[in-house]
Parts: C-alpha cells; structure tokens; sequence
C-alpha cells in the first residue's frame, strides 16, 4: 500500500486499490487491515463484494464503506444487505456478461436451452433477470464495466448493447450511465488538480453525449463480427478441451436487437473507460492524450 501511494504521489499512474480475485478463496479479514492502511494514505479502494454468498463478509465490507464496489451480485438479492449498499451510496461496477457467464444471475445461465445447441448461452435474455435492474430503479450510482474482456470476450461498447438490448434502456438512459462512471471515477492528482479535471471532463462528455444519435442498426455487421473475432482470440488464448458457452452474435438479441450497434459513440466509450478503471497503470503522457482524445472522439463521433 505504501509503494501504490508513493507511485500516486510520483504521478505513475496508481489512482486506487481493488481488492478481487478468487472469492471463495481468503477471508476479507485477512485483507481488511490493508484496506484500512490504503484509506490511511489517501488512496480511493474498491472492494468485489457478493460474488458469492457471504453474507457475513459482505456485511462486514459495507461497515468499511469503500468508494466502490465489484459486482453485489447477492448483496443486492438480500433485503437487509441490499439497504446497507444503497445507505454506502457507493458507486457499484456491474459486469454484466461475466455475471452471466459465472452463473451469478438469479435463475442460472440456462445453457443449452437458447435453442442455439447444447451449451449456448442466450446472453441478452439471461441479462434480463441481471440485478442492474434493482440498481437502477434504486438510483444507486453505477459504472458499466467489463470485468475482464479478454476472459468473457466482451467490450465496454458490447456491455453497452447488451444492457440496452436486455433490459429495454434508452439512449438518455446510456448516457446517463456514462455521466455516473466519470462523476465516481478514480482521479489522482490532488484538489487542486481534481477540481480542474472533472468540469473539463463533464463538458466534453456532455457535448460527445449530445453529438451522438444514439444506437444506429447499420452498424450490427461490424458488431458481430468484432464479436467473432474476440471469440477466436479467446479460443487461441485459452484452449480447453471444455471451452466456456459461446456468446450469441448481437443479431440473436431479443426483443430490441434493431436497436444494437457496434458503437456507443466514441466520447460516451472513453468516459466509462475513465469511470470503470480502479488501478490505472498508464504512463502520465498517455493520460494525458487520453484526456485531448476524448474532446476529439466527442467532434468525429460521426465518422466513427
């Protein structure tokens, strides 16, 4: 902790602390104590909470109130836990295919019962019972996130189409998840340096969100095939001989798949990417180019 505060310091690119992995390996005790020293030396923390059941554990990570949390998948199943989340008020990534994918949703993943042979997923149906929905009625604050794209073969764009396409979200609704990653996005630098940062992000996520038309259907053929292409990557770097249930293409998304596109505009993808980063690692310069690219993205949104 004291080595990530000191690169946050030097401007290396550490902005947080999130503690993930394996969830039914390990105690939070274990690790609660460095949580508590990263909040001593000023470093924002995320904590993946209620991938499994744990209802002590999760309890016991909602008293710590961390600035974000990973997933809740069954803290938001548990009436009493689920009020203690929204009290928090703490920004909630939500990685949609990977809960699918994990059979995290209420109801299983149902494979092989798409139609689509044995062992398919129909991702956008299952989506549909996904505990985003609660969140959202409940306006607590949300970051879309991908949890890991090269594992679940998906992108912020793809997470994007799919919880529109799911759960019936408008384009007002998109950017509205948009605006909320970047207001609980982690950015380092100091007061001084945050102050100025967040209203030059806000206008240019603004003027992007107010250039783009929304989910235009000519461009699913790009989609679908981008979506080929992540699955043959996966299958090169991770071979088995049980590999995970393919994804259906975006042209197999119910019941609003006119409306699903390769893109959410470039300006509404570079902000979530701001917002769903807790560790960022990237060199300062590159930030920075991060920062004058937005503005661009958000004028050539068109051409995209």
């Amino acid at each position: 902790m004291k080595l990530a505060a000191r690169l946050r310091d030097a401007d290396r690119g550490v902005v947080g602390i999130d503690l993930s992995g394996d969830p039914t390996l390990g105690t939070w005790a274990r690790f609660e104590g460095s949580m508590v020293l990263a909040r001593a030396l000023g470093l924002p923390v995320t904590l993946h909470c209620g991938e499994v059941v744990t209802p002590g554990e999760e309890a016991s990570m909602l008293r710590f109130k961390p600035e974000r949390f990973g997933h809740c998948v069954n803290t938001v199943r548990d009436p009493a836990l689920f009020a203690g989340l929204k009290r928090t008020f703490a920004c909630v990534e939500v990685c949609v295919t990977s809960n699918v994918i994990t059979d995290s949703i209420v109801g299983g993943n149902d494979a092989g019962k798409s139609g689509g042979g044995k062992g398919c997923v129909d991702v956008a149906r299952v989506a549909s019972r996904h505990h985003l929905k609660k969140l959202l009625r409940a306006r607590h604050p949300i970051a879309l996130c991908t949890d890991d794209p090269g594992i679940f073969s998906t992108s912020l764009s793809r997470e994007y189409a799919l919880v529109a396409a799911s759960l019936g979200l408008s384009d007002d609704d998109l950017r509205s998840l948009a605006a909320s990653a970047l207001e609980h996005a982690f950015i380092s630098g100091g007061a001084d340096a945050v102050s100025g940062t967040l209203p030059r992000l806000r206008r240019r996520v603004a003027e992007g969100a107010n250039a783009w038309e929304g989910l235009p259907g000519r461009r699913r053929r790009a989609w679908n095939a981008t979506a080929r292409a992540m699955r043959e990557v996966h299958a090169v770097m991770f071979p088995r001989p049980d590999p995970p249930p393919p994804l259906r293409d975006v042209d197999d998304f119910a019941p609003t798949r006119e409306r699903v596109a390769l893109a959410v505009s470039a300006a509404i993808g570079a902000a979530c990417v701001v917002g769903s980063i807790t560790l960022l690692t990237a060199p300062a310069s590159t930030r920075r180019e991060w920062l004058s690219a937005l503005g661009a993205a958000a004028a050539g949104s068109e051409k995209a």
